[in-house]
């Protein structure tokens, strides 16, 4: 899929989960004022779409890609063998939502109780995450 290119659209009722396989995707979610909120960039091996799949709910967020990617899209019942046959699969995508849970908590807690400065620190920090860089190479 071409970079600058809407994958998927906060809203849409899909049960589909998707896999990048190249590339780099922003999650966003859209207020009514048309301001965007990035929550997250995605790339290489990780996957999205879990939270309406296993919620069967609508999207919660907007998916674009920022590069050109190649995806794998799984629709519901097909995600679902792939985990009743490899739960070692099952154990991965676990650690995942706990990962991006841990990380939502960091960003309700910012915003909760940290002042101005201190949370668009903290903002850089998780960005700087999102591309791979760690506080040890920074420094």
């Amino acid at each position: 899929m071409p970079a600058d290119t809407l994958v998927l659209r906060e809203e849409e009722e899909v049960g589909t989960l998707l896999v990048i396989l190249t590339g780099r995707v922003t999650v966003s979610i859209h207020c009514s004022e048309g301001k965007e909120v990035i929550l997250s960039v995605l790339s290489d091996g990780e996957f999205l779409g879990e939270i309406s799949l296993l919620g069967n709910e609508p999207r919660s967020a907007s998916i674009t890609a920022t590069d050109d990617t190649e995806q794998l899209l799984l629709r519901r019942t097909e995600t679902f063998d792939c985990l009743h046959e490899n739960p070692k699969i099952v154990t991965t995508l676990l650690s995942s939502l706990a990962s991006r849970l841990r990380r939502t908590n960091r960003q309700v807690e910012s915003l909760a109780l940290l002042k101005s400065y201190a949370r668009v620190a903290g903002v850089l920090l998780l960005l700087a995450e999102d591309q791979g860089i760690t506080r040890t190479m920074a420094a």
